[in-house]
């Protein structure tokens, strides 16, 4: 699992924040039933996520994330700004999906995975056709995918692994839901990189 240096604030927030972390979610989850739940593979400094969160209260983000400055930035927010309805899950997303207490998601957010753009690493790409058969089962009819990506290889790569797909139909590039820029998203457009967009809908 990736590291990072760890701020006393982020320190005490990964050992502190329990209500904004999975495991709290899995403990209240039954009276959350009525609300939409969204997840976010690879949230960074959790910035947009958190914004996201707080411009949509009635709706359950839940942010996955290997690096821990970026778990610890994102629950000292979380605290900072009194959010109810953020909860973090410090692992991969393999980790998490094989939990036995999730929710129905309607969405899943992956802005700018790691593009493994060395030839020897691109088996290491998160969207892959066995990746992608893991969210049929367990999306329902309707629940969205959105993908970011710089990366021109990579948006070309995404194309050629949705269009083998049997249940993700592509969609115009309207997910119905706002969100910020990600710090990844703000320098990559400042480099005058092309940000290729995916939406897909389980149908």
């Amino acid at each position: 699992m990736r590291q990072g240096r760890l701020t006393t604030n982020q320190k005490d927030a990964l050992s502190n924040a329990h209500e904004n972390k999975f495991a709290h979610y899995q403990e209240i989850v039954s009276t959350r039933k009525n609300r939409q739940a969204i997840l976010e593979i690879g949230f960074g400094d959790g910035r947009a996520l958190l914004q996201q969160a707080i411009a949509n209260p009635d709706i359950d983000f839940i942010g996955v994330e290997v690096y821990p400055p970026g778990v610890g930035q994102l629950l000292c927010q979380c605290l900072l700004h009194n959010v109810k309805n953020l909860f973090v899950f410090h692992g991969d997303v393999e980790s998490l999906l094989a939990q036995t207490i999730l929710p129905t998601w309607s969405r899943v957010q992956i802005y700018f995975p790691d593009p493994w753009h060395k030839k020897r690493h691109k088996k290491r790409r998160l969207i892959s056709e066995p990746f992608i058969k893991q969210l049929e089962m367990i999306l329902s009819r309707d629940s969205q995918l959105h993908i970011l990506t710089d990366w021109d290889d990579y948006a070309d790569h995404i194309e050629l692994v949705m269009s083998a797909s049997k249940k993700f139909k592509k969609k115009a590039q309207n997910p119905k839901l706002e969100r910020e820029k990600t710090k990844y998203e703000l320098r990559a457009l400042k480099l005058g990189h092309k940000i290729h967009e995916f939406l897909y809908v389980i149908d």
